[in-house]
């Protein structure tokens, strides 16, 4: 099994196309993979905050412009205990009923999650797959698990963004899983 452990992590600049690559991933994977990965909400065109949407399709609050909680990130409040609830409990299922683990996103809102750490080493300590973004600004903790056995850092840019999901199939295809063509 540690032979097809894998870990795959995905950066780049904001807005780059990082959460379309792991969507698209997400689709190819189908029921093989668990976890969550998170949205924006808007309102009248502005962005008033984030959300964390499991793939098995609960949603809940990550950070918003309204949110009064002692994190914060910009103008956001962040909602540890909402991230926690749906976010960190998604990862916590997946890592016993499913193959590969997805986590969108390994950033400066989820991080102020003590718990959200813990998991996420359990997580990489694990024997399954991983696939994560991960900010590109590092910090201890990020540059510990890019450090990790078996971490695969994949660069989103512009020039390569609408290749990155057929490249991050590959790399899945290369731990011997059989990851349906589509």
């Amino acid at each position: 099994m540690a032979g097809r452990r894998r870990r795959i992590l995905v950066t780049g600049r904001p807005g780059v196309g990082k959460k379309t690559v792991i969507k698209r991933v997400v689709e190819v994977l189908g029921d093989r993979a668990g976890g969550f990965y998170t949205e924006e909400t808007r309102h009248q065109g502005r962005r008033t905050g984030f959300v964390v949407r499991t793939l098995n399709g609960k949603t809940g609050g990550l950070a918003h412009v309204t949110h009064g909680g002692v994190f914060r990130v910009g103008r956001y409040g962040v909602d540890v205990e909402g991230f926690e609830k749906v976010g960190v409990v998604s990862l916590e299922r997946a890592m016993t009923a499913k193959e590969i683990i997805i986590i969108d996103e390994i950033g400066p809102m989820e991080l102020y999650s003590k718990r959200f750490r813990q998991v996420v080493e359990r997580v990489f300590a694990s024997d399954g797959t991983v696939i994560a973004v991960i900010q590109q600004r590092e910090d201890s903790f990020t540059r510990t698990l890019r450090e990790w056995p078996h971490v695969e850092v994949c660069t989103v840019t512009r020039e390569n963004r609408d290749r990155m999901t057929s490249l991050v199939v590959e790399k899945l295809d290369a731990t011997g899983s059989q990851i349906p063509k589509g």
